[in-house]
């Protein structure tokens, strides 16, 4: 699994033209949609569309100097949810990108547009007090490289990332600007250094309905970009979530999409198999209880369906709609505009 940044180089290198092209096409992943009765095919305008962005401090420090780089003040990702570093956070990476914009570098790799041409070094380091020196930086196969000697005045960004201990998720950013004749050796990485931010409008989502024949199957084979509207295969697709949240939290997107488990009264999950494209929701999973057997989206509350990458690096789903019934006999299903 990797990172966020990991996650946007690896798609750029992988395609042979650049995203920006790719995003103006429909993408074809293969499959054909479930044609049997009752199947619900979700489509991209189903979805929410959300708009994330990051602010990431620059903080100059000495150039050609061992500084040492301390993220064990962190409380909060820059998500802002609760975080121990000595516990949840014992590796970093150091980038250093040859584009000099940072907001570009952000906004890359926010909607994995970045071409592997614009990086330079990418190094790694591993600690169980939540610290390193630049010196401790090495390659990601354990090949030694001299960062400080690189880590000089000029153009590009250097970028320093904190990862989740599976290396699946960025938690925190801070932007190292290298200066000659700088004394400040000691980077410290705090809960203001990276602050994420996520907005949508929950309230304007379609209803999508699926049918009373106690199996409630979904399909998402014809998806083909995600909620931030950038291409998506919809392979990826690796968790199912139906939720029951209170009316009023639709209008504060950001804990139902990234702390779901605080704001839901209802929350039924289940893994899907690799490449999978369809899932009845039936087969979900009560997370309070771990009893299985959705019953459908019954009650005076809003029903949410979400669908995830758990190995993507992102916090929030791939995919977000309202759940209801639909009307009319056992088996038929529809997509209410």
């Amino acid at each position: 699994m990797t990172s966020l940044l990991a996650t946007a180089l690896l798609l750029a290198v992988g395609c042979a033209v650049d995203l920006p092209v790719l995003q103006a096409q429909r993408l074809d992943f293969g499959g054909e949609p479930d044609t049997s009765g009752g199947a619900s095919h979700l489509e991209d305008t189903d979805s929410a569309r959300v708009e994330v962005s990051v602010e990431v401090d620059e903080l100059e420090v000495a150039a050609g100097v061992d500084v040492l780089l301390d993220w064990s003040g962190l409380s909060v990702d820059m998500w802002g949810r609760p975080l121990e570093p000595l516990v949840d956070a014992q590796r970093a990476s150091l980038y250093h990108f040859t584009i000099s914009d940072l907001d570009e570098v952000l906004d890359g790799l926010i909607h994995g547009t970045l071409p592997q041409s614009v990086l330079e070094l990418q190094v790694g380091c591993a600690s169980e007090t939540a610290s390193c020196y630049l010196s401790e930086f090495a390659f990601m196969m354990g090949h030694e490289v001299d960062v400080v000697e690189r880590f000089e005045e000029g153009d590009g960004i250097w970028l320093l990332a904190i990862e989740s201990n599976d290396g699946s998720e960025d938690l925190a950013y801070l932007s190292l600007v290298p200066v000659e004749g700088h004394e400040l050796d000691l980077a410290r990485v705090t809960d203001d250094s990276s602050v994420q931010h996520l907005d949508t409008d929950l309230r304007a989502l379609p209803l999508v309905t699926v049918a009373r024949d106690g199996v409630m199957m979904v399909d998402w084979v014809e998806l083909s970009t995600d909620c931030l509207g950038d291409p998506m295969d919809p392979r990826l697709i690796d968790r199912v979530v139906a939720a029951r949240v209170p009316d009023e939290a639709l209008d504060d997107p950001e804990p139902v999409l990234l702390a779901l488990h605080e704001v839901a009264l209802e929350l039924w999950r289940a893994q899907v198999p690799n490449s999978a494209s369809s899932f009845p929701l039936a087969e979900l999973e009560d997370v309070t209880t771990g009893q299985r057997g959705f019953a459908g989206p019954d009650g005076p509350d809003a029903w949410l369906l979400l669908l995830a990458c758990t190995t993507c690096g992102d916090a929030y789903p791939r995919f977000v709609t309202q759940l209801a019934w639909a009307e009319g006999a056992a088996g038929q299903a529809t997509l209410e505009p």
